[in-house]
């Protein structure tokens, strides 16, 4: 049996399939039906900086099967999955789907948006993680690294300092061990 044979006989033997299972399984709901008939379109949001830097604008665009997103919803949340997280409500967006945005905090963002369609409080349609990163050299990072450097290699210096030194000579002497 060549390839394009048995290719031929699949889809034979789907229905047949179908067929012997339709009376043990039912008839398919109607929502099956529907959900495949009028799938909605992919929502996709996109950043222009996949690593914003924390004050500096950033271009957010909001699409729904490639055309932009009018009146979208879209909000920041940061620090998420954390006890600290906190939300920030971002204005609709425009004709073209798009929206500024200014990290107020770095570390890790999750940008997220609905559909003008969908209800307040619904699952967000997409979620885009993002890492705010800051603009420069944070100069307190650098002070508590040394500080932190100082303390430790301060202690063990003393450490030595205290096992290596040799006893003065009116010190009594150590009893011998048993």
């Amino acid at each position: 049996m060549t390839r394009g044979a048995a290719a031929g006989r699949l889809p034979a033997l789907a229905l047949a399939c179908t067929a012997a299972l339709l009376p043990i399984l039912g008839p398919a709901p109607a929502a099956w039906a529907q959900a495949t008939a009028a799938e909605a379109p992919t929502v996709t949001l996109t950043a222009d900086d996949e690593r914003p830097v924390l004050g500096q604008t950033v271009r957010l665009t909001v699409l729904a099967g490639g055309t932009p997103l009018r009146a979208a919803r879209v909000s920041a949340v940061y620090r998420p999955n954390s006890s600290t997280t906190s939300t920030e409500h971002l204005a609709p967006t425009d004709e073209a789907g798009t929206v500024f945005w200014t990290p107020s905090a770095a570390g890790p963002v999750n940008l997220q948006a609905w559909p003008p369609s969908v209800a307040e409080g619904a699952a967000p349609a997409v979620t885009v993680a993002v890492a705010v990163r800051y603009g420069g050299f944070p100069l307190s990072g650098l002070v508590i690294m040394l500080l932190a450097g100082a303390l430790l290699l301060g202690g063990a210096a003393f450490g030595m300092t205290m096992l290596l030194r040799t006893p003065p000579d009116d010190a009594e002497p150590l009893p011998p061990s048993s």
